[in-house]
């Protein structure tokens, strides 16, 4: 007879290496709070991603051109953010700081690959390299 501990031991004799279990991949809703109002940003299936890579195209085109629209700026930026949390409107985007669209983006970009924000530790002040392990002013 096993005992119970043997018995949840997965079956590893028939595989080389480890077995990573993708089914267990399950996204968890991520939020985010813009001009006070809570938005849940979605899973991103297959075919919602193709809208998303062509949103990030367009960011990219447009980026590439020496004078950018501010409208065409706002659109593409509301297409990217648009594709994972549908309850942002443009108007939204408009009156953001370019700090703000950046967060959101890197919101998108993370959530999109994968990463949680729980994972993640973003450093909220920067220290140049020069001080960085120096626990007190050089002389």
């Amino acid at each position: 007879m096993f005992s119970s501990k043997e018995k949840l031991q997965p079956a590893r004799d028939q595989y080389e290496g480890p077995v990573q279990d993708i089914d267990a991949i399950i996204e968890k809703p991520e939020y985010i709070k813009l001009h006070g109002v809570v938005h849940e940003i979605k899973p991103v299936l297959v075919n919602e991603f193709f809208a998303l890579a062509n949103a990030l195209a367009r960011l990219n085109n447009l980026t590439a051109q020496k004078e950018i629209n501010l409208d065409d700026l706002v659109d593409t930026y509301f297409g990217l953010i648009r594709s994972v949390c549908p309850t942002i409107e443009k108007e939204d985007i408009r009156k953001c700081t370019n700090a703000q669209v950046a967060a959101i983006l890197q919101k998108v970009y993370d959530h999109v690959n994968g990463i949680s924000g729980e994972k993640k530790k973003t450093p909220l002040t920067f220290q140049p390299k020069i001080l960085q392990g120096r626990s007190t002013p050089a002389s």
